[in-house]
């Protein structure tokens, strides 16, 4: 997440959001102030209300058979970019200072990984990808590829926690050294600065989102509307899925399915799964690992609207500054905001895990 970050072109700590703000720990987590009760709770179930959530589907339904969804990047298969026949979207959000051929509303849509290259294409790398995986090694694997693969390599080989097969075999297979694989790589205004993508689409636009994002008061960050086609899916998609994103606390995610069904399902790798409601909004810790999947290939789609909202900052023009709610835990926050706006949600629930949600 660039803006918390010490970053290159920015040259000090100072100049991230952190800094500007007087915060000197770069470690966000530190400042969540909330109940022992409340550090067990993984999933905060809203209830929206039934008549705003009919307009809301209806409006994005609507827009999605206007403009049909488009495919997601394959973030591990590097260039030529291969788009994704089963799992779509439409962005809500774009930033305009972030420079690519993509159109506005498929800026959130992934792109490559830096410097990753064809390292998951193969036996070795598919070996790799699951270790990186279960050792919730992922992220700090691609942060360390933002500097170069031959960095990457050197940190592996003087980290016990890389000792294992699958590394020694990638170790030996991938070009770690190849100038391809060691362009240096710039966060700001980039797919990975989430905060950029602060300025609205057409689709972001849509009477009802923007009605959501006022009676919510909290400034809007990278946000999309995504597409499962389970119909589309091959057998090992069924397998597949699992990633991590920001955490809650920078990034809080308002997960909202607005047309799925039975068939579809969100799962988190320490706590089971669940069938999201339509009607409902979801909200979780998305740094663990988790995915949206199907159980099986059926006709219908799923929808979902997945708004990225700044729990703790709120943005004025290139300005972040901390807002009412800087230090409270997302789940305290929206206990809050549902007492205000019950227009918009009329009940919430907490749950110690996926498998518990009603």
């Amino acid at each position: 997440m660039s803006r918390f970050e010490t970053l290159d072109e920015l040259n000090a700590t100072s100049h991230t959001v952190l800094g500007q703000n007087g915060i000197e720990s770069e470690n966000i987590s530190d400042y969540c102030q909330t109940s022992e009760e409340m550090k067990h709770k993984k999933v905060m179930d809203l209830t929206l209300d039934s008549h705003f959530f009919v307009r809301l589907r209806n409006e994005v339904l609507g827009y999605l058979e206007a403009y049909p969804p488009i495919g997601f990047v394959n973030q591990l298969k590097g260039l030529p970019i291969e788009r994704l026949s089963y799992y779509l979207g439409r962005g809500v959000t774009y930033n305009p200072r972030y420079k690519t051929d993509f159109l506005d509303e498929e800026q959130v849509l992934g792109i490559p990984r830096p410097n990753v290259g064809s390292i998951f294409n193969s036996k070795e790398g598919e070996d790799f990808y699951e270790f990186l995986l279960r050792e919730e090694k992922l992220r700090e694997f691609f942060e360390m590829m933002r500097v170069g693969a031959s960095y990457a390599k050197k940190k592996m080989e003087n980290n016990t926690e890389y000792d294992n097969n699958s590394v020694k075999n990638i170790l030996n297979f991938f070009d770690w050294e190849s100038p391809e694989n060691n362009i240096p790589f710039k966060i700001l205004n980039s797919y990975s600065d989430s905060w950029g993508f602060s300025e609205f689409t057409p689709l972001g636009n849509l009477a009802s989102i923007q009605e959501l994002i006022k009676k919510v008061g909290l400034s809007i960050v990278r946000s999309r509307v995504a597409t499962l086609k389970s119909s589309l899916m091959e057998d090992h998609d069924f397998d597949i899925g699992w990633h991590i994103d920001d955490s809650y606390l920078v990034e809080l995610r308002l997960y909202i399915p607005l047309q799925g069904g039975s068939n579809y399902f969100l799962e988190d790798a320490n706590s089971g799964r669940f069938i999201p409601k339509e009607g409902h909004a979801y909200i979780w810790d998305t740094l663990t690992p988790h995915r949206a999947n199907a159980f099986a290939r059926v006709p219908n789609d799923r929808h979902s609207l997945i708004l990225g909202l700044s729990p703790w900052f709120l943005r004025s023009g290139d300005i972040w500054r901390k807002n009412q709610y800087f230090g409270k835990h997302p789940f305290d926050i929206f206990s809050q905001i549902q007492e205000k706006s019950h227009a918009l949600f009329t009940n919430s629930s907490l749950s110690n895990s996926f498998s518990e949600v009603g």
